[in-house]
């Protein structure tokens, strides 16, 4: 029915489109209950076309075109007259209506699939994989054809479809892709000696469903820093919208999903991060879908609050250095102190180099050099240390030795080893 668009009170609509040889119906109605009024209809472009006729608040005119009349625009206009006594007093209101003719027959091809939305179908989108129903829509609202003859037959891509010859046929598409399937149909009336055909022609697009969802991450987690999962589809044909609802463990997920955080993504990939404030138990609801599916999956969250507890490698090793620069320290000072007590004393070595050592001429690696400076700077620290405890003994027992005494004795307490050495105390 297309209506009249003037925003008057007096409407008229037709059931066009309509194949010429076949009737076409124009109703006009205005708002009164009891009153009697006089219709008069009128084709525009051909006056011959129309009639008079009294109602109250509707009234129809019917006509069939023999042909399609040389004019840019087909147009019926009825008008609105005040009758008295069956004849038209004065003129109340006039509108009009455009129409369409045609010599094909009239129709369009309907696509249904059972379990995909009908959002999509009304798009010719369907699923891959599953049957899918196509079937021709005659427009005949006259049923002027009701007694014809009628013929169907099907192709896909240009390839006729074996044993199709009603108006719905089933077919199965895959893989995804775009196809385009055909119908032509013919309608013959011997009758009548008239025959009628079209070849309608729509584009499909089959899209992969989703089949499963994939979650990575923890499903037991502490509060802080909180969920932090990734969700991907298995399969399915972009675009991809995903929502979630985090819920209490003892509310029941919704079959709608307002929250919508991700819309027509070209990758089936998302991912949710959520800060608990509370532990305990929750429900992570999501949705994902596409255009011909709708997966659902609730996932179980178990949150729990704990005090990270340092590794021993954070206790073990702070310790032992601190231990380790202790005792360097108070060794250290235990040698400063010594020393202070000591005093300064002044060596003068006389060097025989008539009985030097031969060992020390012969070739020694890096390593053996090291260790023996090493084992003669220990003997150098021990006997340095033997011979400043027994001389402070010797000094705190008796004042009455002399220098001379002192320095005799030092020379009998240290071995002759090839070299002369005298120590002076200042």
């Amino acid at each position: 029915m297309v209506p009249s668009t003037d925003g008057k009170l007096l409407k008229l609509v037709n059931n066009g489109p309509a194949v010429i040889g076949t009737p076409i119906t124009f109703t006009a109605s205005y708002p009164a209950l009891y009153e009697s009024f006089i219709y008069e209809f009128r084709d525009k472009n051909d006056e011959s076309i129309g009639g008079e006729m009294s109602a109250s608040s509707s009234c129809q005119f019917t006509h069939t075109y023999k042909k399609i009349p040389e004019v840019k625009e087909l147009v019926m206009t009825v008008t609105l007259w005040q009758q008295w006594l069956g004849a038209k007093l004065w003129r109340i209101d006039t509108t009009e209506s455009s129409f369409q003719l045609s010599n094909n027959l009239i129709g369009n091809l309907s696509v249904e699939q059972e379990g995909t939305p009908e959002s999509a179908t009304s798009r010719n989108v369907i699923s891959t994989g599953q049957p899918v129903n196509v079937s021709f829509l005659h427009h005949d609202p006259s049923h002027f054809f009701d007694s014809f003859d009628k013929s169907y037959s099907w192709s896909v891509n240009g390839k006729d479809v074996v044993n199709a010859s009603t108006v719905t046929v089933t077919l199965t598409l895959n893989p995804a892709a775009e196809y385009n399937v055909t119908c032509f149909v013919v309608m013959i009336s011997e009758r009548l000696k008239m025959d009628r055909h079209v070849n309608l022609t729509s584009k499909i697009m089959a899209k992969d469903p989703i089949t499963s969802l994939t979650l990575d991450g923890k499903y037991f987690i502490p509060r802080n820093p909180g969920l932090d999962l990734t969700i991907s589809c298995a399969s399915g044909s972009d675009p991809f919208s995903f929502c979630k609802e985090v819920m209490n463990a003892s509310d029941v997920p919704e079959s709608n999903c307002t929250s919508y955080i991700f819309t027509d993504q070209k990758k089936c990939s998302f991912h949710v991060k959520w800060y608990f404030r509370t532990a305990g138990t929750y429900n992570l609801w999501i949705r994902v879908t596409n255009d011909v599916s709708t997966l659902y999956q609730n996932v179980k969250i178990t949150v729990i609050d704990f005090q990270i507890q340092p590794s021993l490698t954070f206790v073990v090793i702070p310790v032992v250095s601190s231990i380790m620069a202790i005792f360097i320290i108070v060794f250290g000072i235990a040698m400063h102190v010594q020393q202070r007590r000591r005093g300064f004393t002044v060596e003068v070595a006389d060097f025989d180099f008539s009985a030097r050592d031969d060992s020390d001429l012969l070739v020694k690696t890096f390593f053996e050099r090291l260790r023996d400076s090493l084992v003669s700077s220990v003997k150098g620290v021990t006997l340095f240390s033997s011979l400043s405890s027994s001389r402070t003994r010797r000094e705190r027992g008796s004042s009455s030795f002399n220098e001379s005494d002192s320095d005799r004795n030092s020379f009998r307490e240290d071995p002759d080893d090839g070299y002369a050495s005298r120590s002076i105390r200042t």
